[in-house]
């Protein structure tokens, strides 16, 4: 537990004999703080205060009445003076401390002090300021301790898990050290679910690398979070059971030393950063399901499905960040870094992941494959990534539906625009709603009359006179390649779904 460093209170400063002070009201409320001195004779000195003030008048616009003493200690109290302290003397207003005073200090609560003539407000106020920097120098030598007892602990190489003991030790208060998704890696504790989960709830609410903190009530008491890192956001820290002062001015020096800690990790893991990129490298290699997935077995992994990203960082320091990040985040044995990409392969949807840790980097996603199809959705991702680029947002890859990827990384003008100058003579047309459906049905049953009929619920012959109809206004047969590819993108782009109905909202676009 660690040390508690009193405040400064009234009866400290009554207590000093060089002063010799004398307590008239109020002595149960000498354990008021005090937070400065103050001197007015003035009598709205009330309306002066902030809270926790030693005031000290003469009284000199003050009588004997109970009506004035009662409306200035009313107000003095009620904005939060610690003391009243009242000179007197041959010399003052008052040779005593007036009857009328005192009853009003005791209705109101208020320690009422007389100072003596001969010791002069000035002294006074110098022992307050005397005490406070006497508080002031044990608290920080008291943090200065800490943070030593902390730099030795993180010197003697005890880990994460040293480090929160040690503060425990040191400051009475359990810690929580969390990593950028709110996932425990050490504690002082072994804390309940719940808590965990309250505190890494409030957490992730908090952002990334900020200086603010915030606060939460928890099973195990109100827990004050902050982030930790140096240049990238490495996780969370939280601090249960305040300590007081000197443990706050030893948190920044704790959170440094956190961020060492994890970065220190981070640099020690070279060798498993170079297994993960062979483990990649294996696995793209694979040229059939079964050794793919025998790779998988060798690392504890059962999965029928993988899925490639590839990102491309804005320079090598960041694609550092993001493969550190990645590395905890993704929590999967395929990763590598060339340069300014950064290439991974996982079991579970990446999508939320990237979000979170590289949300304004360029990436492309493979589609969904087999084990031993790694390789075809790396390639995939790697397209999808040069899109990425130039669009500036995520792009995943449609596998067998081209136009379906190419309307997704299109200008949703430029669709609308092809579209309509493709439809153009079908819709300029009498029935051009049949038409279109027409069309569209003919191109879902792969060119079947007879399956396009029975779709439409009209006859064959209708459907060969509409097809007639739809290649006169076009000016040429829509039984060519190039024509099938231009009036199929054209109708997915104005948004018809399966059924044949248009989508609301104009072109697809995703």
């Amino acid at each position: 537990m660690g040390p508690t460093i009193p405040e400064v209170t009234v009866a400290e400063i009554v207590a000093l004999p060089a002063l010799r002070l004398t307590v008239r009201a109020g002595e149960h409320r000498l354990e008021n703080v005090i937070e400065g001195a103050h001197v007015s004779e003035v009598l709205h000195a009330g309306e002066l205060l902030e809270g926790g003030e030693f005031l000290m008048t003469t009284g000199s616009l003050l009588g004997d009445g109970d009506a004035e003493w009662e409306s200035y200690v009313a107000a003095v109290a009620a904005n939060g003076a610690a003391c009243l302290a009242l000179g007197i003397g041959d010399q003052q207003r008052h040779h005593a401390v007036p009857a009328a005073l005192l009853r009003a200090a005791e209705r109101h609560r208020l320690p009422v002090v007389e100072v003596p003539e001969s010791t002069p407000f000035i002294a006074v106020s110098k022992a307050i300021f005397a005490a406070h920097s006497d508080r002031d120098r044990r608290v920080l030598e008291e943090s200065t301790a800490l943070q030593r007892e902390l730099t030795r602990t993180a010197a003697r190489e005890r880990g994460l898990a040293g480090l929160a003991a040690a503060w425990r030790r040191a400051t009475g208060e359990h810690v929580l050290v969390l990593d950028r998704r709110a996932r425990v890696l050490a504690s002082s504790l072994a804390f309940s679910a719940e808590v965990a989960g309250v505190v890494g709830e409030a957490a992730t609410d908090l952002g990334v690398l900020t200086t603010v903190v915030t606060s939460v009530a928890t099973p195990a008491g109100d827990a004050v979070i902050a982030t930790v890192g140096a240049t990238r956001h490495a996780g969370y820290l939280a601090r249960i059971g305040h300590a007081g002062e000197y443990a706050d001015l030893a948190a920044p020096a704790f959170l440094s030393l956190l961020a060492l800690e994890l970065e220190r990790r981070w640099l020690l893991d070279e060798p498993r950063r170079r297994t993960r990129a062979t483990q990649l490298a294996r696995l793209l290699g694979a040229d059939d399901d079964a050794r793919a997935q025998a790779q998988l077995k060798s690392l504890g992994l059962r999965s029928d499905e993988l899925r490639a990203v590839a990102l491309r960082a804005h320079s090598e320091p960041q694609a550092e960040e993001i493969l550190a990040d990645l590395t905890v985040a993704l929590g999967t044995p395929f990763l590598r870094r060339r340069e300014r990409i950064v290439e991974a392969v996982t079991v579970d949807d990446p999508r939320d992941v990237l979000a979170s840790f590289a949300p304004d980097v360029p990436t492309g996603i493979g589609t969904v494959v087999p084990p031993g199809s790694a390789a075809r959705s790396m390639r995939q991702a790697h397209s999808a990534l040069v899109t990425s680029q130039r669009t500036g947002r995520l792009i995943e890859y449609v596998d067998g539906a081209a136009h379906g990827f190419l309307l997704q990384v299109a200008d949703p003008d430029f669709l609308r625009s092809f579209s309509d100058a493709v439809l153009a003579p079908l819709d300029a047309a009498e029935n051009s709603d049949a038409l279109i459906a027409t069309l569209h049905a003919w191109f879902a049953e792969e060119r079947s009359v007879a399956e396009c009929a029975d779709r439409l619920g009209v006859h064959r012959h209708t459907v060969r006179h509409r097809l007639q109809r739809i290649a006169q206004l076009l000016g040429r047969s829509p039984e060519t390649v190039d024509a099938q590819t231009e009036l199929w993108l054209a109708l997915k782009a104005r948004g018809i779904s399966e059924d044949g109905e248009a989508a609301a909202g104009g072109p697809v676009t995703g």
